[in-house]
């Protein structure tokens, strides 16, 4: 009804409306302008078919208004209400009626602010729960870590206030201790054990040559306690060991004169054994070396095992020699290997982080 009945049926001339606007000066004095008219100027039947125009001192200066009225402005600070627009909000629904008092209350204005202010909002609670999300990860990454300041790091990162100062504290020492923990490791990874192939074969000459030795020496003694019994008895014939009669004859001290002559001859080899076996010894005690120094720090445990390897060498007895050297050898030699490619694989490891 309005797009139809907005021009007065008794008079048909062109209408048009005129309103004159004063600009106040700034604060300052300075800024005030001669007024300017706005005039709006319809030309034919229908509302929308009009012209606006900007006057100044009687002289149009534009046709865009625009130019000298802002239009934020004026819907902000409404001049007047027509009565019907007015009725229309009050009249409609409760929704318009809100917006048309926010419009006229220049409520947009806080709209825009607790919008604005509710978008950072979210912002910043997005940011928080991702840099949660994160530490959390973190925390998972670095449990898998074999690095005492990992635990460090995981204690600060932790609660509610995580500390970062001290997480930064962690990481400007990094570069000195990832050197001395990898310089341990590689140290480790290079460990060179007793000559675990020499010591067994050095184990293996002496207990020959001890088994040679003594079993040479043994029978010549056997024998020769035989002969001196059959010397001081002549006519007895029977063995005073297994009572075996008529077995201690003349042809058995025959016999048994060329077989000791024989051993006699054995027994110079088995004293050549025996400096072999002397040998042996000291080739045995010069294998148990002891321990490089650093091992001392770095790996207490496995320099204990090597004192016990290094305590091999005040042991004189062939047989006890031999057993000792091999057990601690073996003891030894599985420790190193072990500790040896653990050290390779955190290495690998350590590399690869």
């Amino acid at each position: 009804m309005r797009l139809k009945g907005w021009r007065n049926l008794h008079k048909h001339s062109s209408p048009e409306i005129a309103v004159e606007l004063d600009f106040d000066a700034g604060s300052d004095g300075e800024g005030a302008k001669e007024p300017v008219t706005v005039r709006r100027i319809w030309h034919g039947e229908g509302l929308e078919e009009s012209r606006t125009v900007v006057e100044e001192a009687g002289q149009t200066t534009s046709e865009d208004v625009h130019d000298v009225i802002d239009a934020e402005q004026v819907s902000l600070y409404r001049p007047f209400l027509p009565y019907t627009q007015l009725g229309a909000a009050i009249n409609g629904p409760l929704t318009t009626l809100h917006d048309e008092i926010s419009r006229l209350l220049g409520l947009e204005l806080l709209s825009d602010t607790d919008a604005a202010a509710r978008a950072r909002a979210k912002s910043l609670t997005d940011t928080e729960s991702a840099a949660k999300a994160l530490t959390a990860t973190v925390v998972q990454e670095l449990s898998e870590v074999d690095d005492p300041r990992a635990k460090k790091a995981i204690t600060a990162l932790s609660g509610r206030s995580p500390d970062l100062d001290a997480v930064r504290t962690l990481l400007q020492g990094h570069g000195a201790a990832d050197e001395a923990h990898l310089a341990r490791l590689r140290r480790l990874a290079d460990l060179e054990p007793p000559d675990r192939p020499l010591i067994a074969k050095a184990v293996s000459r002496l207990r020959s040559a001890d088994a040679v030795a003594d079993d040479a020496r043994q029978l010549v003694k056997l024998l020769d306690a035989a002969l001196e019994h059959r010397r001081r008895q002549p006519d007895a014939s029977d063995c005073p060991v297994c009572g075996s009669t008529d077995l201690l004859e003349r042809s058995w001290a025959e016999r048994t004169r060329a077989q000791v002559e024989r051993l006699l001859a054995e027994a110079a080899k088995a004293e050549a054994a025996h400096r072999q076996l002397v040998n042996a010894v000291r080739e045995v005690h010069d294998l148990m070396r002891p321990a490089p120094a650093w091992l001392q720090a770095d790996e207490p445990p496995l320099a204990a095992l090597w004192r016990d390897l290094v305590a091999c060498r005040t042991v004189r007895d062939p047989y006890e020699l031999a057993d000792r050297a091999e057990r601690a050898e073996a003891v030894l030699g599985d420790a190193c290997d072990q500790v040896r490619e653990d050290a390779r694989r955190r290495v690998t490891a350590q590399d690869g982080r």
